[in-house]
Parts: C-alpha cells; sequence; structure tokens
C-alpha cells in the first residue's frame, strides 16, 4: 500500500477516525476488580506493550509502501532515538528554537519516520461483545493506524490519549496493526517545551472489548455547603446505548453510603447528599470510592471532595490559607527517554513527599492519567498543563502568532479539551494551565471559556498573559496589553522574578487584585538552587502569595553507558 497521506501537514485534520475526548475509564467483570483499579488484571484490557517489529527511515519521502518488510524490533513504548547504537537520529535539545525552519504549518519533506508493526489475537469473547477500542497514551508527533492492511485512523497531540475504534476492521484470531510515526507535524510548532525531542510510541498502548451498550464517559461535579457540613456529588453519566446503571458510594473508611439505579439513555444524572464529609487536601488525602456497573462491566473512580476558591485574594482549599510548595515535572528517563513506568512515577511522587513537596506541575503537557491517580491517593496538588508551547515564535518575531490565530483556534482547543475532559474527575487538579510560553491571544480566552463550561470553579493558569502585563508595567507602555483580554486568568503567575520585583509590581502594587503564583521561580537543573529561604519567608508574610514550583524536579539526561557503569549526558552533549 503506497503512503501518500498528507494528514500531517494540514491544520483540517487534527484526529480522523478517533472518538471524541472522555474521562478516563478502565471497566472490570468485577466491583473487587475495578476498587484494585489494576488495569493489567481486567479480563476487557489487553496490553500491547512489548516488542513491535520497526523500521526507520530518515525521510517520510524513503516510505514507499506501508506493507514493506520490518526488519528491526524496538520496545513499546519508547522514544526510537534512544536506541543509541542504532543510528534511529539523536536526541535534540533545542530549548526555544524549533527544530527546522519557521514556516507553520509546514514541516520539512525530510522528516524521519517509524513504521511499527506486530500482531494481536481477538479471542471470539473480546469480538462478540461488539465493541473494540484501540487506545494510544502517547505517541510523538503524530501517528497514521493501519490495521490488517486498511487505513483506519489519524492523529497528533503528543501527550494525550488517541481512541480509535477498531471494531470494523478486526477478527476472531489474529490481526495485524501497523503504525507509521512522523517526528514532525504541523501540530509539533505547538510543541516546543524545553525538552528533549524525542519521538515514537513513549506511552502505553491497549485495547478494551466492550459490549455495545456501554459507560462512555462520567463527570462527578463536587460541591460543599458553606460551613462544610454538607457535601454534593453530581454525576452525569453518558452510555453508548440505553441501560441501567447501578451505582454504590462508599466512604473512605470502606463503609456504603448509597445504591441505587439510574436510568442512562445517552446521558443520565445523580445527585448524591453527603453528610459530614471527609474533605480532601494534601495532608488527609480522603478518597470516596464510588462503584458503577452497567450492561455487565464494573467502574471504579476514587473520588476526592474538595473546596477550592478564591476569597479576597487568596486562594483557599477547604477554607484554609495554602502554600504551593512545588516542583515541575517532566516525563525523563535516562534509558527510556520521555517513557515513565508507574514505579518511576510513584518513586518520584514519594520523594517529593518526603521532602514536604505538596504541588506538581505537569510541564508542560498532560501527563499519563494514572499519575493523577497517584496523586489523588498521595495527597499531591496538581497545575495541569496543555500540550501547548510556542516558544520558538518569539525568536521569529511574534510570539502571538499561534495564540492570537484563527487558524489555530482549533487545535489550542483540541489539547485543552482532551486535557481537561481526560483528568476532569481527579482531586488532585486545582488548576487548568493553557500551556507554557506561547504568547497571549483570543485563543486561551476561547480555551478558558471551554472549561469553565464545563467546571464554573476551575482555576484557570496562564503565565504568559502575567508577563505581559509586567512588561507593560515595567516599560510604562500601555499599548503592549492594548486590545488584549487579560482578565480570564485566575493568579499571576511568574518565572524567576527577583525578590524586588515581587514586592514592586505586585505585593505593593494596589493595581494587582489576584492571588500570585511562582510556576517557575529557582532554576535547579544541572545545579543545586539556593537563596530559597528569602523566597519562602516573603511567601509566608503574604497571604496572596500562593507559593511557586522549583525547575525542576530532575535534570534530563541521556545515558551513553550502561546501567551499571552510567555516563548521563546533557542536552549540549548531544
Amino acid at each position: 500500500m503506497k503512503f501518500d497521506m498528507e494528514y500531517h501537514r494540514s491544520q483540517k485534520y487534527l484526529h480522523v477516525g478517533c472518538e471524541d475526548p472522555h474521562a478516563y475509564l478502565i471497566p472490570y467483570s468485577s466491583e473487587i476488580g475495578a476498587t484494585s483499579a489494576k488495569r493489567e488484571d481486567s479480563l476487557y484490557f489487553h496490553s500491547l506493550c512489548g516488542e513491535w517489529g520497526f523500521e526507520y527511515f530518515p525521510s517520510i519521502t524513503q516510505l514507499c509502501d506501508i506493507e514493506c518488510d520490518v526488519t528491526q524490533t524496538i520496545p513499546v513504548p519508547m522514544n526510537w532515538q534512544m536506541l543509541l547504537d542504532r543510528g534511529y537520529d539523536v536526541p535534540q535539545y533545542t530549548n526555544v528554537d524549533y527544530p527546522f525552519p519557521f514556516e507553520p504549518p509546514h514541516v520539512p519533506d525530510e522528516n524521519p519516520c517509524g513504521l511499527y508493526s506486530r500482531s494481536f489475537t481477538l479471542t471470539r469473547e473480546d469480538f462478540e461483545r461488539g465493541n473494540i477500542r484501540l487506545f494510544f497514551e502517547g505517541v510523538d508527533s503524530c501517528f497514521y493506524l493501519y490495521i490488517n492492511g486498511s487505513f483506519v485512523a489519524y492523529s497528533q497531540v503528543s501527550h494525550n490519549t488517541s481512541e480509535i475504534d477498531i471494531t470494523d476492521y478486526v477478527h476472531i484470531g489474529k490481526n495485524n496493526i501497523r503504525v507509521l510515526v512522523l517526528k514532525w507535524c504541523d501540530g509539533s510548532y505547538l510543541e516546543d517545551q524545553d525538552k528533549y525531542r524525542m519521538s515514537g510510541i513513549f506511552r502505553e498502548v491497549y485495547f478494551i472489548s466492550y459490549p455495545k451498550t456501554h459507560l462512555e464517559d462520567l463527570f462527578v461535579k463536587t460541591s460543599v455547603s458553606e460551613d462544610y457540613s454538607l457535601a454534593k456529588l453530581n454525576l452525569e453519566l453518558l452510555a453508548k446505548g440505553r441501560a441501567n446503571a447501578n451505582i454504590k458510594l462508599y466512604s473512605p473508611s470502606g463503609d456504603l453510603l448509597e445504591s441505587g439505579v439510574c436510568a442512562v439513555d445517552d446521558r443520565g444524572t445523580v445527585e448524591i447528599e453527603i453528610a459530614k464529609p471527609q474533605l480532601w487536601s494534601d495532608e488527609c488525602p480522603e478518597l470516596y470510592r464510588l462503584c458503577i456497573e452497567l450492561n455487565g462491566q464494573h467502574f471504579c473512580q476514587y473520588i476526592g471532595i474538595k473546596d477550592i476558591k478564591i476569597q479576597n485574594n487568596v486562594i483557599l482549599i477547604n477554607g484554609k490559607k495554602v502554600k504551593a510548595r512545588g516542583m515541575n515535572r517532566h516525563d525523563s528517563h535516562p534509558e527510556l527517554g520521555a517513557t515513565t513506568p508507574m514505579s518511576h512515577m510513584w518513586e518520584d511522587l514519594c520523594i517529593m513527599k518526603r521532602h514536604n513537596i505538596n504541588m506538581v506541575r505537569t510541564s508542560h503537557y498532560p501527563n499519563d492519567p494514572r499519575f493523577y491517580e497517584m496523586c489523588d491517593k498521595i495527597g499531591m496538588y496538581v497545575c495541569n498543563e496543555a500540550d501547548i508551547e510556542a516558544h520558538g515564535a518569539k525568536r521569529c518575531g511574534n510570539w502571538d502568532y499561534f495564540t492570537d490565530s484563527d487558524e489555530w483556534t482549533e487545535s489550542y482547543l483540541d489539547r485543552v479539551t482532551r486535557m481537561f475532559e481526560r483528568d476532569k474527575n481527579r482531586a488532585c487538579v486545582i488548576m487548568w494551565s493553557l500551556g507554557n510560553e506561547n504568547g497571549v491571544g483570543k485563543n486561551q480566552v476561547i480555551c478558558a471559556d471551554y472549561i469553565r463550561s464545563r467546571d464554573p470553579k476551575a482555576l484557570i493558569h496562564s503565565a504568559d498573559v502575567s508577563r505581559r502585563l509586567v512588561d507593560s508595567y515595567e516599560q510604562n507602555n500601555p499599548d503592549i496589553i492594548k486590545g488584549l483580554n487579560i482578565d480570564f486568568i485566575d493568579m499571576e503567575s511568574r518565572m524567576y522574578p527577583s525578590l524586588e520585583a515581587i514586592k514592586k509590581f505586585h505585593l505593593e502594587n494596589k493595581e494587582r487584585n489576584k492571588p500570585l503564583f511562582l510556576c517557575e521561580y529557582s532554576h535547579a537543573m544541572g545545579n543545586s538552587p539556593g537563596d530559597l529561604k528569602d523566597y519562602w519567608d516573603l511567601i509566608y508574610e503574604n497571604d496572596r502569595f500562593f507559593g511557586g514550583c522549583i525547575w525542576e524536579f530532575t535534570d534530563h539526561s541521556v545515558n551513553i553507558g550502561t546501567k551499571a557503569t552510567p555516563k548521563f549526558t546533557y542536552g549540549g552533549d548531544m
């Protein structure tokens, strides 16, 4: 089959043959299984991780046939550049600059790509359930999917889930899957993050078998009374087809609080009241267990009830003043690249908790969906950041090029929508970030409006707006912010300001009337930061000063030695 697709060159095609985004939900065959939350143990979950056939092409122009011979193998998930002895490109660390000429939305014809291939067996039981969905949780930068020789789907957004209904393309027995992954696509202009640029299937791949009538989405909205004596859970359920949903709610200690049946015809709603609720916070991460059975499949969501609001320019969580003692965190592994095993994620969080850290900013993209479940469990606040950065546009003369362009609105909204819909039920998320270092413009406002349409209480973060305000103030030039909508953010956010600048512009300036958050404030990559006491004295002296996140949790490194005798290299070394 000759390859002649052009989706990766066109902004008109972000996803072809893909499902709409929804909450992260894994079905199980029993309530006990769902409660364990180990998806690999589910009867309906089938991992496709492991060794895949692989063929690397330095340029997409060298790929003549999707059905060509595949002569190598590669672990999935993993970035192909991390196979250092194979010549599959090299890890790139360009920080601000784009790794290709700035001609949006075009990317070079000399575009490296990798062709993945493997077979999987579909049992009669899975096939006869009637609905087979294939999930890719992270592919950089885009991919074309073929099953049994037929084109099925295209998707781009490196750090979020792409879901494809493959029911009509598979059969009982052995099936072949081929995935063509390109290093660059038009979406790469929005993925100019300060990290190693690496490619491939770097998060897990799996398929789930559902009955034709199944639970498609769940949105759990929580609220509490003013005196915190009563909480309400409003459940919005979306099903494919008509069915009854059996619902149970358990307290954090395991007591059954509520049970009932809800008829779901496309959408259904249930409201549950909880007297004397146990509230979720970083210090007391109390989780209620919500169990739902629909058409024989069981789902479990661990729900944290919290109240977050801004009062008198101070961020309050459960009515209390809180300080964010945070870290920025990239997905980074010296042998696997952006692939981060579950044990690696959990150890990161345990190290943070041992060092009195209570917040993570997911710089600069959504993490694995299971990371947020871990944060719920361990008690870690999260600033969840969309997969958007266009820092290189600043070097090219117009930092707002993408953010203020109608042509890029759909791309922005797609990335923010996918982040919010997947992670909307996680208690740990206390603010939603509209990306990093991408200028200022109408597309941020549209994205903020979408999140608030789904959750009016959501706190919206964008450091770029605050940066523009500071530029206007310091240069005494109101034209810098003329015509810009700068009211959609809920907090002012800065990177690396001096103590004097914080006092002058934020704390002593009566025109500033929002909480202050330092999304980056101490640069720890490659060295050991100091002088933090002066910052924290100022943070604790001012209720408006919410806190900040150190850059960052770990040095990005590629091990060119062995595990026994490692030799860690850094960006410039490559």
